[in-house]
């Protein structure tokens, strides 16, 4: 196999996941190099570019939905651990979060903090919907790409990956470059009253916590909002894709950023934050796909010319 015919199998995406992971090495080399455990970090990474080229060197297939969108989606199954191992790497630069310069901006802002203002007219079944918002996102994020999968939508689901994969490795660099640990940790004595509830409530509040088991005392990762950024991706193309839901999607999406802050999950600053990274990683990898599928193009188009030249030179 001659270099030029590897390099053409990176694909945007793999290229992206490869980049994430050489900044990570790179991080871990200046800043954590002397700290017990770095090894590990760096057996970690390594390991996942291992993972990624295995993926990288095997060409697309052409037929069989089951190995093309496994080839096409495998950084989203690699984000859930790419996630966890963010954790003791946050405070790598800083030992100390930036929540308070958050705060002081939304209060020279909006006067008060917003989810500390909300509490007097916080009932039971205000919290039920609001956590209901957000746990739509667990659910709207793999429904887009199963409903892209078995409709066969290859390029939609390639963006699909491509932006949801930018959107998350660039929150994941700010998450070390800008650390912080979140109201419902920062602010914890500031809020007078629990969010209770009999099902979604103590629900949605496990799920984060499930994410953040692995350094649960100090979580950090609240901004900007990762999984704004990421829903608004999965929100615009599936509403793309499958029109006649749009009218669930869309209301369910700005319900869940109304319930990051009304949960004390994130700060207002840290959703538009999100939402912005968001909708960058949209544009840039729509242009970075469409570029990438035209030079594909191009490349079958001479390999299938040369092809024919060479059938027809042995008749």
């Amino acid at each position: 196999m001659t270099k030029t015919k590897i390099l053409n199998r990176f694909r945007p995406l793999d290229i992206a996941f490869l980049s994430y992971i050489a900044i990570q090495i790179l991080l871990i080399s200046l800043f954590t190099i002397n700290k017990p455990g770095w090894y590990f970090f760096y057996m970690f990474y390594f390991a996942a570019a291992g993972i990624g080229l295995i993926f990288t060197l095997f060409p697309l297939p052409d037929a069989g939905m089951f190995w093309r969108g496994l080839r096409i989606t495998y950084p989203l199954f690699l984000f859930l651990i790419l996630y966890s191992a963010i954790g003791p790497l946050i405070f790598m630069i800083f030992d100390q979060p930036f929540d308070g310069h958050i705060v002081a901006l939304e209060k020279a802002v909006f006067g008060v903090d917003p989810a500390f203002a909300v509490q007097p007219y916080m009932e039971v079944w205000i919290n039920e919907i609001m956590s209901f918002g957000y746990i739509s996102f667990f659910v709207v994020f793999p429904l887009t790409a199963v409903i892209l999968l078995v409709k066969r939508k290859w390029m939609s689901l390639e963006v699909l990956t491509l932006s949801s994969s930018l959107v998350f490795y660039v929150n994941c660099l700010l998450f070390i470059c800008y650390p912080t640990v979140g109201p419902s940790y920062y602010l914890s004595d500031y809020y007078y009253l629990p969010l209770v509830g009999p099902i979604l409530t103590p629900l949605a509040a496990n799920l984060i916590r499930l994410l953040d088991s692995y350094y649960i005392d100090i979580v950090g990762r609240a901004m900007p909002s990762l999984f704004c950024a990421i829903s608004l991706v999965a929100v615009y193309i599936l509403a793309s894709e499958a029109k006649k839901l749009r009218f669930i999607v869309i209301p369910l999406f700005l319900l869940f950023c109304v319930a990051s802050v009304y949960g004390r999950y994130h700060y207002v600053s840290g959703i538009i934050v999100g939402l912005a990274i968001g909708w960058l990683g949209l544009l840039i990898s729509r242009k970075w796909q469409a570029t990438f599928k035209v030079g594909e193009n191009v490349s079958i188009c001479a390999k299938s010319e040369s092809e024919l030249k060479t059938v027809g030179t042995k008749e």
